[in-house]
């Protein structure tokens, strides 16, 4: 059964991505939302005990996060070079992951990751040479030398992506000990809905009241 359940678990994952990826080829409508509602009923069916799993509350609260508030930081940044706008993206995409996530993990391992934008603008470099890589690899075993130059790539790309991690770990306060009660983390998400009540709201109130509630919060 265990394996089985691991199976399920890595082909919900991909399954929710790929129904997000077939229906924007086919020009669908299609919202997020749905694949990442319906990828989890299928772990909760198979396992309820799911739910208490670290990684299944990460994983699918750092999708669900981007999922809202990364189109709201998108639509702030409107700088005309491509890298700066890749920097910008990039930092929209980790604060927006980090919103949900962030009181989990404070929970669960007592320390906040300060320089997290840093490390995570290193991941999305380096993931997708990382992922591309394996992909090939995987296609082109059966090549005798192209297989050994697609490793070596491989191989330089995980050592210099660790060296960097492992730099940015090692520079003063990287992490900062925070300890958070079960309550203080039911709160920390009642702000968080607030706010997402606030941020769907406010155009109602500024077109109700002619004022702009930034003190509504």
């Amino acid at each position: 059964i265990r394996p089985m359940f691991s199976f399920i678990k890595i082909f919900s994952f991909n399954f929710m991505f790929s129904m997000m990826l077939i229906f924007r080829e086919l020009g669908e409508k299609y919202r997020v939302e749905h694949a990442l509602f319906f990828s989890a009923t299928i772990l909760l069916l198979c396992n309820p005990n799911t739910l208490f799993d670290v990684g299944f509350q990460l994983s699918y609260l750092a999708v669900a996060s981007i999922t809202y508030f990364y189109p709201l930081f998108s639509k702030q940044i409107k700088l005309k070079s491509k890298i700066l706008k890749w920097f910008a993206q990039s930092i929209a995409l980790t604060v927006s992951a980090q919103i949900f996530t962030l009181p989990i993990v404070v929970y669960n391992f007592n320390q906040f990751p300060s320089f997290f934008v840093l490390s995570n603008i290193v991941v999305t470099f380096f993931a997708p040479i990382i992922f591309i890589g394996g992909i090939l690899l995987l296609a082109l075993s059966y090549l005798p030398y192209v297989n050994l130059f697609i490793g070596e790539i491989m191989n330089c790309a995980i050592t210099i992506f660790y060296k960097v991690i492992e730099f940015i770990v090692a520079l003063p306060y990287s992490t900062t000990n925070i300890y958070l009660s079960f309550i203080e983390v039911v709160l920390l998400y009642g702000i968080i809905f607030c706010v997402i009540n606030w941020i769907e709201l406010r155009d109602v109130f500024a077109e109700r009241f002619k004022v702009r509630l930034y003190l509504g919060l």
